[in-house]
């Protein structure tokens, strides 16, 4: 809920408001039991919940000035208050608790053992419990648990200025300076420098150099959960701890660290004839401490056999024996972002056949890792641990496509019109949980990755509009039924040998698609304006 009020008093322009907003996300399972609570088990449960709400005052002035630039000289200066608050909201206790029925195993005696209703294995001296095992919380999505209980807040205090102005005839310039400061993240300074010049009429250069600050959500501070995943085929159910929970400190969390930022970019713009214009533009981004969710510490693929118990250890030693692996958020890395954008439009009105907008747009964009960032926190006890691995690596730098093509066309004749787009994305890279089995460990490829390859993507909209405030539409996305390429399953190939994870006979597809993997969509539309 946004309310605000703009006016002009003499030659000033204001304009300020007050937003208030909320959202809340619950889970609830159904058909579901805690079978360590055997047959006292509820079968639906309220699994918790996440809440976050803000609110923000805001203030903008500007004005101009004449100071015998080729254009009036713009100022514009303002600061805003923002107060934030995230939530989390427990479960019910049979939602994650561990009921009378789980019984972990331990080592003993016989004597011991059958005091406890135990099954004694002499030559190992491990008393077990068979039947007695049933993981703790709902089957599927184990609720969020008291501990995880949240209420956290923070306020940032932000204001900047801005100068615009036509300096010279067709050169432009922008330079604006912003200052915060977060009660949780201390205080930072951004600015930015911008120019555009239009050389001759149509023809225009521009570029612009810039720094940046962002400071960790409450989210990725504070989030928790567990759910159940599939790695290596196989379900493990995965808890996200917050960066200061004694199981993350264990692990080799330390507090996040805002994200700092140095960009550049630059191109030029053309309109050589009426309705035709093109741009293309460069852009490179280097961000260091970048926040992202560690590896799946504990599951196969995150770590040596030796790594994963150890893991496993610190997990049940806090708490989370009932999950096989967990993550957090970490200033894991220091990245580049580079690429290239390239847009060609043309408005064509044609006599008598309408109005019609061809557009053809091009996009390179490349990720790349500077340096990870693996120092464990003081805290940490696993020798060998790595925090950001090959799986997360691959997601980062291969999990979308390189470069994206899109042509369209869009137009109306009289009461018709139609839509038409194809759009090209490029390679993509699924990768598997198993390790490589030669070359670097943090990069080469592993027998289970799955490489996507490139797909045109086409969508079609024809429509009419028999009344002035009706309109009709059939289209297709997807229209040609494209699907990404099928994951391998069954036996790997004789040079590699194993089998692919088992999953994947029945999944056939991965969640790595970036067009999606349902199929061609068809729909109707009718639309009435009043």
């Amino acid at each position: 809920m946004t309310i605000g009020v703009r006016t002009t008093a003499g030659e000033w322009n204001a304009d300020t408001s007050l937003t208030w907003g909320q959202n809340n996300f619950d889970y609830r399972v159904e058909g579901s039991l805690n079978t360590s609570f055997g047959p006292s088990s509820q079968r639906s449960f309220d699994a918790g919940g996440l809440a976050y709400r803000h609110a923000i005052a805001n203030l903008d002035l500007s004005r101009e000035f004449d100071l015998g630039f080729a254009g009036p000289l713009t100022l514009a200066f303002g600061g805003e208050y923002r107060a934030e608050r995230f939530m989390i909201r427990p479960g019910d206790r049979q939602s994650w608790a561990t009921g009378p029925m789980f019984q972990a195993s331990f080592t003993g005696t016989a004597v011991s053992c059958a005091a406890a209703t135990g099954v004694f294995n002499a030559t190992t001296s491990v008393c077990s419990f068979p039947g007695r095992a049933a993981p703790a919380g709902a089957q599927g999505f184990p609720g969020i648990p008291a501990s995880s209980n949240t209420n956290v807040k923070r306020s940032n205090v932000a204001g900047y200025v801005e100068l615009d102005a036509e300096l010279v005839d067709g050169l432009t310039a922008t330079a604006a300076a912003r200052y915060e400061h977060y009660s949780d993240f201390g205080s930072t300074l951004t600015g930015k420098f911008a120019a555009r010049y239009e050389f001759t009429p149509g023809f225009a250069l521009r570029g612009s150099i810039s720094n940046g600050f962002r400071a960790p959500s409450l989210h990725q501070q504070y989030f928790t959960t567990t759910s159940t995943n599939f790695i290596a085929g196989l379900p493990v159910d995965i808890s996200t701890v917050a960066v200061s929970s004694p199981v993350a400190r264990a692990l080799g969390s330390r507090d996040l660290k805002p994200e700092k930022s140095f960009n550049l970019s630059g191109g030029f713009t053309a309109n050589p004839v009426s309705g035709l214009t093109l741009t293309v533009d460069y852009y490179n981004i280097r961000i260091n401490d970048r926040v992202v969710l560690t590896e799946n510490l504990g599951a196969a693929g995150s770590g040596t056999a030796a790594v994963n118990a150890a893991v496993k250890a610190v997990l049940d030693a806090n708490g989370f024996n009932s999950v096989g692996a967990a993550r957090f958020f970490i200033n894991g890395l220091n990245t580049r972002t580079q690429g290239v954008d390239a847009v060609l439009n043309w408005r064509l009105p044609i006599e008598g056949v309408g109005k019609w907008n061809l557009t053809a747009a091009y996009n390179y964009n490349k990720q790349q890792i500077l340096a990870r960032k693996n120092d464990l926190g003081p805290l940490a006890t696993i020798p060998g641990l790595i925090l950001f691995g090959r799986v997360e690596g691959l997601r980062f730098t291969e999990g979308q496509p390189r470069d994206k093509v899109v042509l369209s066309l869009d137009g109306d004749v009289g009461m018709f019109g139609l839509t038409a787009r194809t759009t090209r994305y490029g390679k993509v890279t699924s990768p598997g949980s198993a390790n490589p089995t030669a070359g670097d460990p943090l990069t080469a490829y592993g027998p289970d990755d799955i490489f996507l390859g490139a797909k045109w993507i086409t969508d079609l909209e024809l429509r009419v509009k028999p009344m002035e405030r009706l309109s009709l539409a059939i289209g297709a996305d997807n229209l040609f039924d494209v699907y990404p390429d099928r994951s391998p399953f069954g036996a790997r190939p004789a040079a590699i040998g194993g089998v692919y994870p088992a999953n994947q006979q029945y999944i056939p597809f991965s969640i790595f698609s970036p067009f999606g993997f349902n199929g061609r969509y068809l729909y109707a539309r009718a639309s009435i304006e009043f």
